[in-house]
């Protein structure tokens, strides 16, 4: 589980990115893997403040009411199945959550593919 674009983007995160197929407008957002070798990612859009990685003129990626306490949900699920010992979670039975194939393989070859050209 990590967080995307809450307190701004640096080169590795743009590089992560492109490799997810995804953009800045998209940020701030939660994402989750099933594990190192995991060939999709699941998102969940975040709602954050003006300078919270998006382009100036984007409009949020999670808009709402609701939107900031959908994440609380996730979590909880995520949470839930650790304290209950579970070894695997569905990623794709929680609230929101939307998943997409990596391409490019799978996220550990990607992140070191990114790690490769930041250094």
């Amino acid at each position: 589980m990590v967080i995307f674009g809450q307190h701004g983007v640096s080169g590795t995160v743009e590089g992560l990115l492109a490799r997810f197929g995804l953009s800045r407008p998209a940020l701030p957002l939660l994402a989750l893997f099933s594990g190192p070798s995991a060939e999709v990612l699941h998102t969940l859009p975040l709602s954050g403040g003006p300078s919270a990685g998006r382009s100036e003129g984007a409009v949020p990626a999670a808009a709402g009411p609701e939107s900031g306490q959908v994440w609380q949900g996730v979590l909880g699920g995520v949470e839930n199945a650790v304290d209950g010992g579970e070894t695997s979670l569905d990623l794709a039975s929680l609230p929101e959550v939307s998943g997409l194939r990596l391409g490019n393989g799978p996220l550990v070859e990607l992140v070191g593919q990114v790690l490769e050209q930041v250094s």
